[in-house]
């Protein structure tokens, strides 16, 4: 009779709070994906001034799922309507940063080819874009009497990391809250308010949501298309990465003859010039992207590292690099590197919470900083290739994942992934590695000479994607990229 009780008292209990709603109740578990969800029309304004219709989608979802009494926080995203709907799942757009503004700029172009058959639906994840975000912290810096070398670059950041910290704290940020694993909860929200089914589209940072999403929410994917991949447990990439991308770069500077007469070897190039300025800093004047001047930075090897290591991020920003790194080192003309100053050592740096966090978080494992640090030792641009990673992960170490989080997703969800030859950000061996989970329906495209921003590297890459969400057959193939014009911009100076 007792057990009859309690058993009815358990029931009405259970009744009483699955009425309240989550926030009420207190119940902010992994099982809450959403709270709330606001639909309104809404435009999109391109970059060539034309004004699309479409649909801005408010969900109000925890803040940090593991605490019962979390905050709310809103993600948003805008619908597309395909143009000619055919009967597909929409595609929802992960992009290397918000993707509701890359709509409105160069990207414009790829989405409205592949919503004529689909919705596209272009998400800004929690802390990014038109989502709420924590407000950016920013910290201004005084390089007075300082050299713009890897412990200068490191006591700033970590300065300024330990500054921001406090201040979204004081703000009442629940800065835990800001991981790949609640993003992928997130994300799994919006494609409940989407029907419960999507293809995904990724790039760069968003290529590591699409893992998560794949890993933690499996049952709502049908397709998945990858360019620019980055994997879980990849957040620190391998300097021997770098080193073959310059391997494939020399290839191409050894079939250009102009070329090949200033650079024999470009590692080399950038070795003796780092080594020059490491014994001997510069002092050059500070340029940014309106050619206004900034004042002056006294410039040391590191700086050079660091300026190549963003630099070989496209193909389109060799031809300019590789002059501005001979002129520097043959004439001593270091007026390329003066508008790299803003990039590397600005004035003022701003750090974003969601960003900031969701990468210290997800980190590295043990085993992945051991490799890394032997590999630098070998490199040629040390450890400037991904600064300031994986040098403050001990500073974040509050918010580490366990090793599981970083593991790589098995799946059979059927995997187009675009890879291009020049892309010096991810290497083409690191993507076959995070995709190898899901190898057994992955179809790879090489874009040789294709870089980190492949869209428009190939006619044939759009296309391509389209066929594959349409469920057409696509194998895995090579495409070419324009070839690269790596001469000489001016004639050497023989004075």
């Amino acid at each position: 009779m007792r057990l009859a009780l309690w058993t009815r008292l358990v029931m009405a209990l259970l009744v009483f709070t699955s009425a309240l709603s989550p926030a009420a109740a207190g119940l902010f578990d992994r099982r809450v994906l959403s709270i709330s969800v606001d639909k309104e029309p809404t435009e999109i304004r391109t970059l060539g001034g034309g004004r699309v219709e479409a649909e801005l989608v408010t969900v109000m979802v925890p803040e940090n799922r593991n605490r019962r009494k979390s905050d709310a926080v809103a993600v948003r995203f805008i619908r597309v309507p395909a143009r000619n709907p055919s009967g597909l799942p929409p595609l929802m757009v992960l992009a290397d940063g918000p993707a509701i503004e890359a709509a409105r700029g160069a990207s414009w172009p790829v989405f409205r080819a592949l919503s004529e058959v689909t919705d596209i639906v272009l998400v800004d994840p929690r802390g990014m874009g038109a989502s709420d975000k924590p407000l950016d912290c920013e910290t201004r810096i005084n390089w007075d009497n300082k050299i713009v070398d890897r412990a200068t670059l490191l006591q700033v950041y970590r300065r300024a990391f330990d500054r921001c910290e406090k201040y979204w704290e004081a703000l009442g940020t629940d800065l835990r809250g800001y991981t790949l694993r609640e993003n992928a909860d997130d994300l799994a929200a919006i494609i409940d308010t989407l029907g419960g089914h999507v293809s995904v589209m990724a790039s760069g940072s968003g290529s590591q949501l699409a893992f998560a999403l794949v890993k933690y929410h499996p049952g709502r994917i049908e397709r998945v298309v990858m360019t620019a991949v980055t994997g879980l447990d990849q957040n620190v990439r391998y300097p021997d990465h770098t080193v073959d991308y310059f391997k494939r770069l020399q290839r191409l500077i050894d079939a250009d003859r102009e070329s090949l007469d200033r650079f024999p070897r470009i590692e080399a190039t950038v070795a003796k010039l780092a080594d020059r300025l490491d014994k001997e800093p510069e002092t050059i004047e500070a340029i940014d992207l309106n050619g206004q001047s900034l004042g002056e930075r006294t410039i040391s090897g590191y700086f050079v590292r660091r300026v190549v290591a963003e630099a070989i991020r496209n193909p389109a920003q060799l031809r300019t690099m590789l002059e501005g790194l001979w002129q520097a080192e043959e004439n001593y003309d270091y007026s390329y590197f003066s508008r790299w100053v803003p990039v590397v050592a600005p004035d003022t740096m701003t750090l974003e919470a969601a960003s900031t966090i969701n990468t210290l978080s997800q980190g590295a494992s043990k085993e992945r900083l051991r490799r890394y640090r032997g590999q630098v030792r070998r490199a040629t641009l040390e450890d400037a290739g991904q600064f300031p990673l994986p040098h403050l992960l001990r500073d974040g170490r509050l918010y580490r994942v366990r090793n599981s989080h970083r593991k790589r997703p098995k799946s059979k969800v059927p995997l187009l992934v675009f890879s291009g030859t020049l892309d010096g950000i991810t290497a083409p061996p690191a993507m076959r590695k995070a995709t190898r989970g899901m190898k057994a329906k992955r179809v790879v495209v090489t874009v040789t000479n294709g870089g980190h921003d492949i869209f428009f590297d190939n006619a044939e890459v759009v296309p391509t994607i389209r066929r594959f969400i349409e469920r057409e057959p696509v194998v895995d193939q090579t495409l070419r990229a324009r070839r690269l014009n790596l001469s000489p911009a001016t004639e050497p100076d023989d004075a």
